[in-house]
């Protein structure tokens, strides 16, 4: 009798310890997979913006960019037009779910992408600011 009292004792502030954790801890575990799963989404958003950004400025400047400057027909003009070409491809490029998250949060896509392709230029560039060669 009075190792089944001392066992439902146990039994009693085990049920109430597991409560008070599982009811502390439920929440912070809640919410640091919470902000992982949120960083992640960022973090893959952003790959895929810099790959598609990277990916779509040098096949321009293989094809497209070397080609006007061989005929000597690179100006201002034409710039403004191959920026067009890209932002387009690198809009095509980017995933679904990137437009998405993009597009719900109200951001101007095509003046971000713009702003990441000339970035992403200066940066190939070793930071030189000479506005006659960026594309």
């Amino acid at each position: 009798m009075k190792e089944q009292i001392i066992l439902r004792i146990i039994e009693f502030i085990f049920a109430i310890l597991t409560t008070i954790v599982v009811s502390v801890l439920l929440p912070i575990v809640k919410a640091w997979l919470m902000s992982k799963t949120e960083n992640e989404r960022i973090q893959a958003i952003i790959a895929d913006v810099t790959s598609a950004v990277a990916t779509c400025v040098d096949h321009a400047e293989q094809t497209i960019v070397s080609e006007l400057k061989a005929k000597g027909e690179w100006n201002s003009e034409t710039q403004e037009d191959v920026l067009l070409t890209v932002t387009n491809n690198v809009v095509d490029t980017l995933l679904t779910t990137t437009k998405k998250v993009i597009d719900d949060n109200g951001i101007d896509l095509e003046n971000m992408i713009a702003q990441h392709i000339e970035a992403y230029i200066q940066s190939k560039k070793g930071g030189n600011t000479n506005a006659n060669n960026k594309e």
